[in-house]
């Protein structure tokens, strides 16, 4: 075989020290060649791919097959089904099935990819967990542990060294031995934690289940207490008290991030965005910032939050309560009646917020066109701006998803009282507006000036999976003109035409799931969804760690000795920061979205037996999904369920049709349903037709 040259064994080296696919405009720059070698290095790279010693994946990224890449894996309730996503990527790849039953989400593995497109599994880095926390069921005389976290198999429960425990526990389970194929792991007992149906219990449960924090440790609260709590009017701040300002927030808030101002010109709007300026309080290094590292982020679920900072802070000394001086970060930006940011400051501050608003005293305000108080005045301008950013937005290529989303009510006890549609009003949208176009102005500033910084991206999607939306829209009578690639403006528009159609939900589900997930980087790149070309979160510091670290560029900036300093200490602390909040971000979205379903399902056991006008919102191979008009909740009629008959399902259109009975089941049909079952363990709620409305 022929002698691999210098140029070979540089990028041989250099891929084996990366645990992601690398482009080739990275691998040019980091060994140091210019423009004019790109096609050396791309023979270079054509030769050792075809010697089979890197690899090329989707998108011209090249990788070692020595080393194989290292990504998480997602295990789906479908048996021998699993996902491992790359590490530093939003990029999935289908596991080999006989790779499947011997892992568990969250695990972290190397693997290589293989021509078919599959990933093969070459080992094991890193279990995703030592522990879980659980239910004990049984089957037969044998003891399991039903887990709290999806994607995790129920675990066999050593009933040589079982602490006493009765069926219904919570408990925490040690795994002694892992899975293997055709092989469930097994585990001992090494914690109690009580009956699962206490809801203290279940909140001891989740937090052991993700790992999740029970307290600040002691170091950290007493730093918390220890903060002046008195705010100084400095000549390195610019005093904005006199500014009307508000907060506008949900009802239970307390932790006030950002307050708003707004000035009407002769040719322009002077936006002020105020955000709590908690990188004055939470400094690098310090016991605080490591923990609010840690957490990287607040989880808000129904009854209560687990907070990135201590109370001391997120709902005191950084909080933007009314009639207090506060100390903050201001965006002052002079925005034309076009809707384009003309010009922008951004300083540090002190305010004083004149007013707490709710969403629904704020959109009371808009609605009522008295205009005689300044409060009121500066409100329904700030709708007209809202209405302009938003349409700008739209026209540069932003993604109108409009999904309801859910609201789980629960009372002091934690024992759910309603399960309903989550209002949605202008003023809601107001605030978004408010933040997006802070937030890009912000990543400009950053982008332009070369501040480091933690940038929000959202890649494109992979052509495949629009292709495939675009199957399914046109089948629904929504074609997307496009021959090679489709543009977000084509999205939107299939978004608009299907909007109060039966298909509304469904279309826009499956549009979010051709989606690649938005993460963390210190590179600024597209933001996909939203159609920016830099875009960064700065409005969040109380709740996410990439605002604070934003704050600090910021503050930083302001002082240029201490920015040239931060630019060394950064480079490589930046790309672990994004990748650890990325992380952190995607454990808390999931505990949120299981405790609501949890929440919502322990709510529908209370109808078993009940009968609920329902609307058709999915429909598959083996059944048929319905969303009740009463509950914002969603079950499942399995086709078993459904009148006798042989059923085809017409994939193209989403419809179920009996062979004999030509009964169809397609999205919008209503029914009347009866609720037989309601599972905590498996997160399903059953129905079954009591009548067909047609």
């Amino acid at each position: 075989m022929k002698q691999p040259s210098e140029l070979e064994t540089a990028i041989t080296n250099l891929l084996n020290q990366y645990g992601e696919p690398v482009p080739l405009r990275h691998i040019r720059n980091a060994l140091g060649l210019f423009k004019r070698d790109t096609s050396a290095l791309k023979r270079a790279l054509l030769r050792l791919a075809r010697e089979g010693r890197i690899g090329r994946d989707t998108s011209d990224r090249y990788f070692s097959m020595d080393r194989g890449l290292k990504g998480c894996v997602q295990v789906t309730q479908t048996p021998g089904v699993a996902f491992v996503r790359e590490e530093f990527s939003d990029k999935e790849h289908r596991l080999l099935a006989a790779d499947a039953d011997s892992l568990m989400s969250g695990d972290v593995i190397l693997f290589q990819l293989l021509a078919n497109g599959r990933a093969k599994k070459r080992e094991i880095i890193q279990r995703a967990v030592e522990q879980m926390a659980g239910t004990v069921v049984t089957a037969g005389k044998q003891l399991l542990l039903c887990p709290w976290r999806k994607g995790i198999p129920w675990i066999k429960i050593d009933q040589s060294c079982t602490k006493k425990v009765n069926i219904g526990d919570a408990v925490v389970v040690r795994i002694t031995t892992y899975p293997t194929r055709g092989t469930a792991p097994v585990g001992e007992i090494v914690k109690v934690l009580g009956d699962s149906n206490n809801h203290e219990v279940e909140r001891k449960l989740v937090l052991e289940a993700y790992g999740l924090p029970h307290h600040f440790p002691p170091k950290v609260a007493e730093q918390a207490r220890s903060l002046p709590k008195d705010v100084r009017i400095g000549s390195n701040r610019s005093d904005l008290r006199s500014l009307l300002t508000c907060t506008i927030d949900g009802v239970t808030a307390r932790d006030f991030d950002d307050a708003i101002s707004l000035e009407v010109r002769q040719e322009t709007y002077g936006l002020s965005v105020h955000v709590a300026d908690v990188s004055h309080y939470v400094t690098e290094g310090s016991s605080l910032d490591e923990e609010a590292y840690a957490r990287a982020t607040s989880i808000y679920f129904p009854a209560y939050c687990i907070p990135m900072l201590p109370e001391e802070l997120s709902n005191n000394i950084c909080s933007l309560m009314p009639k207090v001086n506060r100390y903050a970060i201001t965006c002052q930006m002079d925005i034309d009646f076009h809707g384009h940011v003309i010009d922008y400051r951004i300083m540090p501050s002190v305010i004083c917020s004149d007013h707490r608003l709710t969403y629904e005293e704020a959109q009371d305000l808009i609605d009522s066109k008295k205009t005689e108080k300044p409060l009121g005045s500066m409100l329904q301008h700030a709708a007209i701006l809202a209405r302009i950013l938003r349409k700008q937005r739209f026209k540069q290529g932003s993604i109108d998803f409009d999904r309801p989303e859910k609201e789980v009510v629960v009372n002091q006890q934690g024992v759910t009282t309603d399960v309903k549609r989550a209002p949605k009003l202008f003023a809601h949208k107001l605030i978004e507006e408010f933040m997006l176009v802070a937030n890009v102005t912000v990543a400009r500033h950053l982008h332009h000036h070369n501040y480091p910084g933690i940038y929000r991206i959202h890649e494109e999607p992979d052509e495949s999976r629009l292709e495939e939306f675009a199957r399914i829209a046109y089948n629904f009578g929504y074609p997307m003109k496009g021959k090679k690639k489709y543009h977000s403006s084509q999205l939107n528009e299939v978004l608009e035409k299907c909007k109060g159609k039966p298909e509304e939900y469904l279309i826009n589900t499956l549009m979010l799931r051709s989606m690649k997930r938005a993460v963390y980087s210190p590179e600024p790149s597209l933001h996909y969804g939203l159609g920016f070309p830099y875009y960064c979160h700065f409005t969040s510091p109380i709740r996410r760690y990439p605002d604070l670290l934003v704050h600090r560029s910021l503050r930083a900036s302001f002082d240029l000795s201490k920015m040239v300093k931060r630019h060394k200490r950064l480079e490589v602390y930046l790309a672990q920061t994004a990748h650890h909040c990325s992380a952190q971000e995607r454990k808390a979205s999931d505990a949120e979205i299981q405790m609501s379903l949890i929440k919502s399902i322990q709510f529908m056991k209370n109808f078993i037996g009940d009968e609920f006008g329902a609307v058709v919102s999915g429909v598959t191979a083996w059944g048929v999904f319905v969303q009740l008009k009463t509950y914002f909740v969603e079950g499942l009629i399995h086709i078993t369920a459904l009148p006798s008959d042989h059923y085809i399902f017409q994939e193209e259109i989403h419809e179920l049709v009996g062979r004999r009975t030509r009964h169809r089941y397609y999205l919008g049909k209503h029914l009347n349903v009866q609720l037989v079952r309601a599972s905590e363990e498996n997160r399903e709620l059953d129905f079954v037709i009591v009548k067909d409305q047609e």
